[in-house]
Parts: structure tokens; sequence; C-alpha cells
């Protein structure tokens, strides 16, 4: 649990949790095994904002209490005790040179659990602010739940945007394999996609009413002649994945990226009302969008198009049309209304002034930068 304390004090107060996963054996206490512990397992947590914490715990460790920390990040690393000791004394000895290091947890962390019971009394006492809020210690006890289920059953366990458990069918489940499938003809061409009825149906109330409710299609298939195969391709690989991770690499690679190709399938996913969808686009847009500015060159900044294409095909209200207003206020520099480009873009997407006006306005009475709580680009997640 200290661990994940950690980790969620290394990415902010804001992290959310995506998914955990975790693995562990039983190779010198096979008795822990009943209990649904093991001796030696790892685990792997994923965030939405696309970083990831991976964490191993050990009973097997002969020479004492090693605890230790690696962060990598996009120029370096930093290691914390990754070659631990007791103290500076180095011990001679003909088998070679080796120094010793705490044998216990408890002779590790003394001075820490001493300096932070005394802390947090100063503060009972005196008062203060606490440098750790509650909501960060419920969401670590959460996370360490789940990865205890995961430990003892081997499935990952998956969270929405806003922290909530979201059940996901896997190829083994049963209900799963009993599935019916639809056929979905997509496009002028009618590009076949065969998948799982409830999979498409748990997700999206428009295919749900389609195939199950008042007015279902009997026939187990569905003509969307408007809509673009390719599109298409890359939500049913959502469905089952989970993951666009996919899409951009394949898109990085080519040297093809364009945000339009993502703000289509956004708009796609707004079609069928496919709310984790359009949510983990907008967690993609902001991935990119950081790694921009550390200066990825992969990634174009939004263009006259993108921006001209969100506006006309969203209304006022659309997460997605914020994202492109806020992007175009908060990236605006002192000289861009005496550049060409600034005409370019108010003449091709007259919306855009009215919009651009109003975000202004709030950034000079001093409002915080909306990209600082990409949650608030979410939508809220209703069953369908």
């Amino acid at each position: 649990i200290h661990d994940i304390d950690l980790a969620l004090w290394f990415f902010g107060p804001k992290s959310r949790v995506k998914s955990v996963v975790a693995s562990g054996i039983t190779a010198v206490q096979p008795g822990l095994r009943k209990w649904g512990d093991r001796d030696n397992a790892v685990g792997i947590v994923e965030f939405h904002e696309g970083k990831i914490a991976y964490l191993f715990a050990s009973r097997m460790m002969a020479a004492g209490q090693e605890d230790s920390t690696e962060v990598i990040g996009t120029e370096g690393k930093l290691t914390v005790n990754m070659q631990p000791q007791l103290n500076l004394v180095h011990i001679y000895e003909k088998a070679g040179v080796r120094r010793e290091f705490p044998a216990t947890y408890y002779e590790r962390f003394e001075d820490a659990f001493v300096k932070e019971a005394n802390e947090f009394t100063a503060i009972c006492l005196d008062g203060g602010e606490l440098p750790m809020k509650l909501e960060g210690a419920v969401q670590a006890v959460r996370i360490a739940c789940a990865l205890q289920e995961s430990l003892v059953s081997g499935e990952k366990i998956w969270f929405d945007g806003e922290g909530r458990r979201m059940e996901r069918k896997s190829r083994n489940d049963v209900s799963f394999r009993d599935d019916p499938i639809v056929q979905l003809r997509v496009g002028p061409g009618g590009t076949i996609f065969n998948v799982h009825q409830g999979l498409i149906c748990d997700l999206s109330k428009v295919f749900k009413a389609a195939f199950t409710g008042e007015f279902q299609e009997n026939s187990g298939s569905m003509t969307l002649p408007d809509d673009d195969a390719i599109q298409f391709d890359h939500l049913v690989r959502w469905l089952y994945k989970r993951s666009l991770d996919t899409f951009l690499q394949s898109a990085v690679e080519s040297g093809k990226f364009r945000w339009i190709r993502l703000f289509e399938i956004y708009l796609l996913a707004d079609r069928y009302d496919i709310v984790p969808l359009k949510n983990d686009i907008m967690d993609l847009c902001f991935n990119v969008r950081e790694r921009r500015r550390r200066g990825e060159k992969s990634y174009r900044a939004l263009q006259l198009e993108d921006v001209k294409y969100v506006l006309e095909n969203t209304l006022r209200g659309s997460q997605l049309r914020r994202f492109v207003v806020v992007w175009a206020t908060w990236h605006v520099g002192r000289d861009w209304c005496n550049r060409e480009q600034a005409f370019d873009w108010l003449e091709s997407v007259p919306e855009l002034s009215t919009e651009l006006v109003i975000a202004l306005s709030s950034r000079l009475q001093g409002s915080e930068d909306p990209f600082n709580d990409r949650q608030s680009f979410h939508e809220h997640v209703s069953q369908p």
C-alpha cells in the first residue's frame, strides 16, 4: 500500500487509475496460497494520463529489507536506494567486499515512522494542512484491493475516467462465448464487421435499441452506409482491446499523424453514444499535446483544417469543441493577431471568433488553464 501511495505522490493527486493486473508465485511458502497470498508478486497499474507504475514485492530477500525506487521519465531517470546500505562501512573479506543493510522493515523505516507520527500529531494539536489528501488514500486502497483480486483471479481489472470499476467481457468468459454475433455493413461499399452483440450493446444505447429494443433489427444485422469503414474499424478494435495505442503507434511510425483522424473517431463514437471511447480519445489528445510540449516532432500542432472540421461538426457543449477552442486560446502568443494565419483562421471559421473571444476573456480574468484538469473534458458514463 505504501508503494502505491508513493506512485500516486509521484504522479500527482489528479492521477486516475485505468487498469491493474497482478501475478505471483509461492516459491518458499506454499501455505500462503490457500489464503490468497504469495511470497513473490508483481503488479502493473496503468493510469489514464499515460503513466504506468510497476510494483514488485518479495519475501525472499535473504540479505535484509530492500526497498528501492526507479523513476523513468522522457529525459532520463532517477533511482533511490538501488544499492541499499545500513551505513557507510564496507567490509573487506576473503570472499570479497560487502556491506550490510537493514535486516527488517522497521529497522529500515524507523526514522520515517517517527517523523510521520510527530508531524501528524503536530497538525492535530496545532492545526495545519496535511500534505496528502484523504482522496489519495482512498484511491491507494482501491488500487491495492484490485491488485489483490487480480493476483488471485488472474484477470485484468479496469476503471473508467471517474474511478468506477468497469466490467469487461474477456475471450475466455463463457457469457462472451455465448454472446450472439451481429453483422454491421459499413460505408457505401458495405464493409462487413461481425461483432458480439452484448459487447457493443453494453456500451452503446443506439446499438442496444437497434438490436434489443422495441424497434430491434430482427435480422441480426444493420446497415450503416454513412459511416467510414476505416474509422469503424478503429471503433471495433477498441471494443475488443479498449486501447487506441495501435492507432497512435501506426500513425506516428508512418509519419502520418493527423489530429483530424482522432477527431473523426471521436465523432463516430459520439454518433453511437459510446462515452468510454470518447473519453479515451480525449485522454489520447491530452497525451499527444503533452508530447508536443516536450518537443516530440512526430506530433504536429492543430491545423486550420482540424479546427474547422470540429467546429463544423459539433455543437456548443461538445467536449471536443471545447478542447479545440481551449487549445487555440491558451496557445495564442502576443503576436498571434499580427500573423496572417490569424486572419485565415477567423475568416475560414467565423464561429471560432465568438468562442475565442469568450475564452480569451476568461483567460484575461485570471482563470486557471483548463488543460490542468483533463477530467473536466470527460463525459459522464451513463448506463445504456
